[in-house]
């Protein structure tokens, strides 16, 4: 599906629209009217145009134009009607939760400046989606994080169809990243509100839903219904599994009992899904990350997984640097560990010629602090 037919087909509309309003329009004399006549006729004749002065290619949507993308799209022959209507029926869920947390409640596409790029749905003043707050004037999130999936996806390495996992997958930047590449994509959200995003985008990327699944589930050590706890931010919540846990999460959001909001999530493991290699497998939950390799131990066991990248949190804990040492030599089998930092500015960069250096981030191989328990040198960032 070409990305944005859909949002062409609802500006040839609006122009049909403003047009016949034009007409039947009657001035009797004066000149104002005459010139307000060619403002709205110039207005109309830019708007095919609009991108070349709108740098952050915004697309706005409103309910108007839901209406007329499940119209216009019967003439589409590239996805069946019962995808377009579910497109469709997310992108009213997502007016539900948008007006939830903005008064506007209206949505974007933002088209990336990501190779290749890619049209992502975004939150438009939705305070609680963070990584919109950096998609939508920049065009991308994370560029450190960005500059890793091009080096490990690109260069035809999703031509040979191999599967990328995203498990804390958000509104889903990095999932749509890795389908753009050409990969096969199994995202893992269990917290709604961003969810609802990342379905609406993998809609709109993969209608037929050949290359990329959306899984409303958390990754754990066993099957079962756990809470799962919001932050203020989309990106801050986790899972919690007992009520000491629970406890240390409310302390660490700095949140009272009486105000956290919770959601009943299933918890599944990850072999319940994956069943064949992985080439990517990206983990960021929040400090859940001991208990999503507990519950991927089976597919590490029987398939190939390549490449991880993880989010430890207080990374110089020991019982974290065990944890880091397990995975690299008894549960991966890796080779060689290297931690990151990224930049998270809105200062707008050329990912062309991004420099890890010149714009205050840095990567630099672990290998030998992980492997060989080297718990006196610190390490400085939570990525790696």
């Amino acid at each position: 599906m070409e990305p944005n037919t859909s949002y062409r087909f609802a500006i040839k509309n609006q122009r049909q629209d403003i047009s016949r309003v034009v007409s039947s329009f009657q001035c009797y004399k004066g000149t104002m009217c005459q010139y307000l006549i060619i403002i709205v006729i110039v207005t109309i004749l830019l708007i095919p145009f609009r991108s070349t002065f709108l740098p952050n290619h915004d697309t706005s949507i409103d309910q108007n134009r839901l209406h007329k993308l499940n119209v216009d799209n019967q003439d589409d022959k590239s996805t069946s009607l019962y995808d377009r209507r579910k497109l469709v029926d997310v992108l009213h869920d997502l007016f539900d939760t948008a007006a939830e947390y903005n008064r506007n409640g209206s949505l974007n596409v933002v088209d990336t400046q990501t190779e290749p790029n890619f049209p992502i749905f975004v939150c438009d003043g939705c305070e609680r989606c963070d990584v919109c707050t950096f998609i939508r004037p920049l065009g991308y999130f994370a560029p450190v994080l960005t500059m890793i999936f091009k080096y490990i996806l690109g260069d035809g390495q999703c031509n040979r169809g191999p599967l990328v996992v995203d498990v804390g997958a958000n509104m889903g930047y990095f999932s749509a990243y890795a389908a753009a590449l050409g990969c096969k994509v199994a995202s893992f959200e269990p917290n709604k509100h961003p969810r609802q995003y990342l379905e609406a985008t993998a809609a709109l990327l993969d209608p037929n839903h050949a290359l990329w699944k959306v899984y409303p589930m958390a990754i754990g050590e066993e099957g079962k219904e756990v809470e799962f706890i919001e932050d203020v931010g989309w990106g801050g919540g986790r899972v919690s599994t007992d009520k000491a846990n629970l406890t240390g999460l409310e302390h660490l959001l700095g949140m009272q009992r009486e105000k956290v909001k919770k959601q009943i999530v299933e918890l599944i493991q990850l072999d319940a899904v994956v069943k064949e290699d992985i080439l990517l497998l990206k983990i960021d939950t929040e400090g859940y990350e001991e208990f999503v390799i507990q519950g991927s131990k089976s597919v590490f066991k029987d398939h190939n997984v390549h490449n991880v990248l993880i989010e430890v949190k207080t990374q110089n804990d020991p019982t974290k640097r065990d944890f880091m040492y397990h995975l690299m030599k008894e549960v991966g089998h890796f080779t060689h560990v290297y931690m990151f930092h990224d930049v998270y500015n809105y200062t707008r960069l050329d990912l062309r010629t991004f420099d890890c250096i010149q714009n205050g981030a840095y990567m630099e191989e672990v290998t030998d602090i992980i492997a060989k328990k080297k718990y006196d040198e610190k390490l400085t960032s939570q990525d790696y």
